[in-house]
């Protein structure tokens, strides 16, 4: 499946477009079904070869509906399909991201510089003075 027909409009319009075929092809071989008046051998063949046309053409997009849930399946396996989140959620996520990276760039300047616990030499006074 292509990149660009992963997104949700895409999807749906794949979907609905389906479906359009699917009923469309249903109620041409319905119509052909249908009893004629006209019995002659010449009409029921071409009514046979339009339905034998028809079926093909439902079979089609039946197939093709298989190959669009092998491909939402697909999606969904590797984790492509995020055509459920929210704008909010990610504007959520984001902020949450935000807080956590300025928290973690606040702990980072409070620590200590060396490593083993030394105090570096400017704390050491601050802590001498309030001794």
């Amino acid at each position: 499946m292509e990149a660009s027909g992963t997104n949700a409009d895409a999807l749906n319009q794949r979907i609905d477009k389906l479906c359009d075929e699917l009923m469309k092809g249903f109620l041409r071989i319905l119509a052909c079904a249908s009893e004629d008046s006209d019995t002659t051998f010449s009409s029921t063949a071409q009514n046979e070869l339009s339905m034998v046309d028809h079926v093909h053409a439902f079979k089609r997009s039946v197939e093709e509906l298989s190959s669009l849930i092998r491909d939402l399946q697909q999606l969904w396996l590797f984790g492509s399909l995020d055509t459920l989140t929210d704008p909010g959620d990610e504007a959520a996520k984001r902020a949450r991201t935000l807080k956590i990276a300025a928290d973690i760039e606040e702990l980072a300047k409070n620590l200590p510089s060396t490593v083993g616990g030394d105090v570096p030499p400017e704390k050491a006074e601050s802590q001498d003075g309030e001794r």
